[in-house]
């Protein structure tokens, strides 16, 4: 190879004795048999590194040669080094060679952001595949490529050379010597746009990486680039490309991205690719990695590896350096442990957002942002920075570190809101840093390379006291015991143009929330209803509504005590009046369904902290759960208006209507054959019957044997249910359940039966030992016995303790104790991810109104798996406050098909005013009028 340079050299003994197998422009991976390039050339304004410094430190690994531009006087005459005129022209000539030995396929990849993240995950995946050789680093300059070229091994099978565009005609310079048989660009953004004139001119660049295919002259193209070039003057047309590959969320697109949702450690994405689904895990979390993992794919396809085999070792790549990488950081003298996600190699407006849809899924002790300049963005870098204020805000962001001028543009907005800090440069925010940060924060850093926020690490702590966080790991868990969370955020508007119902609503024009208002009403029961605890007569509820663009959106909250649901009446009203200061005067995003789920995400988010900070000693655990779930049902409700889409359709519809299971009957006197009539009446309508129970043995008994009577008599196999209402100890239970064992011996009950938290919720160990006793005492039999979880399970946390005790094969989700709709999706995902036999039922409260019913409704038809479900049409109340209450299709356990978008009701404003509580018929006067609603005549 030395010889091809035609160069002029006096050997000596080391240099004749040299065998070179490759070139090497790292001197950390360079060794024997290696020719040695250094990086250093001028591709910036200085120097990256001394270039005799980093020969030396190749000469101490042993490399075979190295050639240099600096005075050979500088090294020891026996050291195998030869002094050349120029290198990047000797590189050029290097890479020329490199190029013509290769005999594999060679991908070229650029864009404006995500190319190395793509390009490392391809070298991940096809490496499993054969020989693969890629751009170290982000070594994208042309030094940094004509050495790479130079290196490029004759014996790989695939090549994947990353090239930047940092100025007008950077790309063709690089392009022509690349030569690639797949051009890959990824996205035209904002990066060193303050080089180009225009982003046209960005894009008339990256474009020329397609001028010099070779081979099969394959193109593989982001929908947006395509796009973005039909509108300008279509530079594909005059492109020499036998086969276009474009990857987007079109229908017409090679690789179409199905679903792709973002949580606090990973990202799961669903690929369509030449008629086959492929579903992706990327075992770390960030939008970013949606993108790579769709060109990882396209990529596979262009080189026609095995798709199916790549989507699956794709979920055991490893972040690149400072791209997202999540590092423990014990502070040093302290015992203070943070967790840093070191994201500071570049940045963008579009990862800067992306960054904090990260760190808005995550719940450590403080979310601490240090944000530096964005540069190289041109004339509009000082807007660009502004717009980044209210994404922080939304974020959570507790503590905000600004570095640089740029960046410090975002700090007067977000005071009052956040603990800020404000420093001209990286050199003044490293004196202070120690003291900013405290134990349990998660430490996001986000800033242009040039800044080296990175610095930041080594002023926490020394190397030792540094570690890549293990799968698994977050801060959270060094904050007592609490769990990572499991929020998630779709980063896909869902696909309503399945079997869903048309709706007629059009979406509004504006999203922001102009109004709040939460009004106490109470309406009775026909029938008093009992349980083992207590009868209610007369139900309590707050009809939640906000005037979000051309309309009111409602929800409802049932805040029964703090044992219940973590709230109350008394708590209630201060809780709401504090949400309104939060909520009015946000927006609601009408550009897409996606981008406005993300908002009502962010806005929960916010809530919960609030809920977080309000909470008293009696319900410090688990604060203000129905008041949530209220509010998220009214946002997720006027998100749907918003875009003219039912709230299943919203949340990712997968299934077209929901029957409802069963409704509850009430414990009475009914024995015998006035109890069989009873549940006979129930079963004509219903696949289950669920009644209330006691902890009367032989009454919980008597209600099985009727529902064995008439499933019997129907011929059908009908589902028992007792609600024990913890009607049971650890103790007495086991007895019940070797009676239920010994009927069904008998013959008098079996089939599916379900138990329906016999004891109290603090023995959830002693249920899940039930449940596995249960289980072995009727093997054999014709009798399937659940044990359901009711009390013991509120959330995330609730359900993460059940399984790590041996689990129950059914949970009761009730959103007025998760949170609401959200919150309930991700517990039930959990749920079936832990054992995908788990029956998963929706559970409702006494006396809620239809808007209630249709939000669970919408729910659960919007679950991965659903099974049971006892809200529908609201026969027990004596009043009804929407203009058309639910009811039944005929004699069925079905609704009509919804037509109308959000929760598809209207509110009946008058019945509304006459349930109201006195003291909040003021405000809703007032709310009414500021909404244009004509004030209802009171009867």
């Amino acid at each position: 190879m030395v010889r091809d340079l035609g160069l002029e050299i006096e050997s000596n003994e080391a240099m004749r004795r040299a065998i070179i197998e490759r070139v090497d422009i790292d001197a950390n991976n360079a060794g024997p048999a290696s020719l040695f390039l250094p990086r250093g050339s001028k591709t910036a304004k200085s120097r990256l590194q001394d270039p005799a410094d980093q020969v030396r430190r190749a000469l101490g690994r042993g490399v075979a040669l190295a050639l240099t531009t600096e005075d050979r006087s500088r090294f020891a005459p026996e050291a195998p080094v030869i002094q050349v005129a120029n290198l990047i022209e000797t590189a050029r000539r290097l890479a020329e060679i490199g190029r013509s030995r290769f005999g594999g396929t060679l991908l070229g990849i650029t864009g404006s952001v995500g190319k190395t993240t793509t390009k490392d995950m391809m070298n991940h995946a096809f490496s499993f595949f054969g020989p693969t050789y890629a751009t170290r680093g982000n070594y994208n300059e042309i030094d940094g490529v004509l050495m790479t070229l130079a290196a490029l091994p004759p014996e790989a099978r695939y090549a994947l050379i990353e090239v930047c565009s940092t100025k007008p005609d950077s790309v063709p310079a690089k392009a022509r010597f690349v030569q690639p048989h797949i051009g890959m660009v990824t996205v035209i953004g904002h990066s060193h746009g303050a080089n180009y004139p225009s982003r046209y001119d960005i894009l008339r660049d990256k474009l020329a990486m397609l001028d010099d295919l070779t081979g099969p002259r394959i193109a593989v193209l982001g929908r947006s680039v395509v796009e973005y070039d039909a509108a300008e003057e279509n530079l594909l047309a005059g492109k020499s490309v036998d086969h276009l590959i474009t990857v987007g969320q079109e229908k017409g697109d090679t690789v179409r991205l199905r679903d792709a949702e973002l949580t606090g450690q990973e990202t799961r994405v669903s690929v369509e690719l030449d008629g086959r689904d492929y579903r992706i895990v990327v075992p770390f979390a960030g939008r970013q990695y949606v993108d790579a993992a769709l060109f990882t794919m396209a990529g596979a396809y262009a080189m026609d590896i095995d798709l199916k085999q790549v989507a699956e070792v794709i979920s055991a790549t490893e972040t690149g350096h400072r791209r997202g990488e999540r590092i423990r950081v014990a502070v040093k003298d302290r015992e203070d442990v943070v967790e840093v996600i070191d994201d500071a190699q570049n940045a963008a407006p579009e990862s800067v957002r992306a960054l904090l849809e990260l760190v808005s899924l995550r719940d450590p002790g403080r979310r601490v942002l240090v944000f530096g300049d964005m540069l190289e963005l041109g004339d509009e870098a000082e807007a660009m920075h502004d717009s980044l204020a209210e994404d922080i805000r939304a974020a959570g962001i507790n503590v905000l570190v600004t570095v640089g001028p740029l960046a410090g543009r975002v700090a007067a907005p977000l005071k009052g809101g956040m603990e800020v800090h404000q420093f001209d440069t990286t050199d003044a925010a490293l004196k202070k840093i120690r003291q900013i940060i405290r134990h349990g924060d998660l430490v996001a850093l986000k800033g242009s390379g040039g800044l080296q926020l990175e610095r930041i690490l080594p002023v926490l702590a020394p190397q030792g006291r540094r570690n890549r966080a293990k799968a698994g790991w977050s801060v959270e868990q060094e904050s007592g015991e609490r769990p990572l969370p499991e929020r998630s955020l779709s980063l896909v508007a869902p696909d309503v143009s399945a079997a869903a119902p048309a709706v007629s609503a059009p979406a509004a024009s504006s999203g922001r929330i102009a109004d709040f208002g939460a009004f106490l009403f109470r309406i009775g029961l026909k029938k008093g209803f009992k349980t083992s605890r207590f009868t209610t007569k007369v139900a309590a509820n707050y009809l939640l509504a906000m005037r979000i663009g051309n309309r009111v959106s409602v929800g409802e909250a049932s805040p029964r005590s703090i044992a219940l649901t973590g709230d109350d009446r008394k708590l209630a009203g201060p809780f709401f009046k504090a949400a309104r200061q939060l909520l009015v005067g946000r927006e609601i995003s009408a550009a897409s369904p996606a981008a406005a789920l993300a908002d009502v995400r962010r806005l929960m988010a916010r809530l919960e902290a609030l809920a977080e900070q309000m909470a008293g000693e009696a319900n410090r655990e688990k604060p203000y759960r129905a008041c949530l779930a209220g509010l998220d049902i009214m946002l997720l409700n006027g998100a749907a208006e918003l875009h003219g889409m039912t709230l299943a359709d919203f949340l990712g519809r997968q299934r077209p209507d929901v029957g409802v299971s069963a409704t509850t009957l009430s414990v009475s006197d009914a024995v015998g054959k006035q109890l069989v009539e009873s549940v006979r009446r129930h079963l004509q309508r219903y696949p289950a019957c669920r009644a209330k129970g006691m902890s009367d043995t032989d009454r919980n008994i008597e209600i099985l044997q009727a529902v064995r009577t008439v499933s019997r008599e129907m011929g059908q196999d009908k589902i028992a249910w007792v609600d024990m209402n913890e009607a049971y100890t650890p103790d007495t239970a086991p007895a019940l359940i070797a009676r239920i064992a010994e009927e069904a011996r008998a013959g008098t009950v079996g089939g599916t039966v379900i138990l329906e938290q016999p004891v109290p919720k603090r023995y959830y160990k002693e249920m899940c030992e039930l449940q596995a006793f249960a289980t072995e005492t009727t093997k054999g039999l014709d009798l399937d016995l659940l044990l359901l979880a009711d009390e013991s399970l509120w959330d995330l946390s609730d359900l993460k303790r059940l399984q790590a005790a041996g689990g129950c094969l059914a949970i009761n989700i009730k959103v007025q104790k998760c949170g609401g709709l959200l919150k309930a999706l991700e517990v039930a995902e959990m749920a079936v991810r832990f054992d995908p036999k788990t029956r998963i039922y929706i559970g409702g409260m006494i006396g809620t109104s239809d808007l209630t019913s249709r939000a669970l409704l919408n729910l659960a038809a919007a679950l991965q798996r659903f099974d049971f479900i006892t809200s529908g049409p609201r026969a027990n109340i004596k009043s009804h406050i929407v203009t058309e209450p639910l009811k039944w299709t005929n004699k069925t356990n079905r609704l009509p098909a919804q037509t109308g978008p959000g929760l598809g009701l209207e509110v009946d404003w008058t019945v509304v005013l006459e349930h109201v509580d006195e003291a909040d018929k003021p405000q809703l006067h007032s709310f009414l009028a500021s909404a244009d609603i004509p004030a209802p005549v009171e009867s």
